[in-house]
């Protein structure tokens, strides 16, 4: 069995770090308009232990013409639908401004 967590990447410039179990696969990336954010939803299984198997990951939101740094992996992309705005988020391994 497998369970679906919900994690938020802000629309900033800024990589957010994320504390996941071990071995999530990320599912889903979405734009909520209530919360004018982006959130990724990562799956994992069922018996993940959230306390001692979790490792820290780093994501970031880019806009469309963005520059993107070598090295990031793409999660996915989407859309503020009420803005011609896309954005698309990528795993950044090795950056400036995050502590991996």
């Amino acid at each position: 069995m497998k369970t679906i967590h919900k994690y938020e990447v802000p629309v900033s410039k800024a990589t957010v770090e994320i504390k996941m179990p071990l071995h999530a696969v990320i599912r889903n990336v979405e734009f909520i308009t209530a919360s004018h954010s982006v959130f990724i939803w990562a799956e994992v299984e069922a018996g993940a232990d959230f306390k001692e198997g979790r490792e820290v990951r780093a994501f970031r939101t880019f806009c469309s013409g963005d520059g993107v740094p070598e090295g990031s992996v793409y999660v996915g992309s989407t859309v503020d639908q009420y803005v011609p705005e896309a954005y698309h988020v990528y795993e950044v391994t090795e950056c400036g401004d995050c502590r991996l």
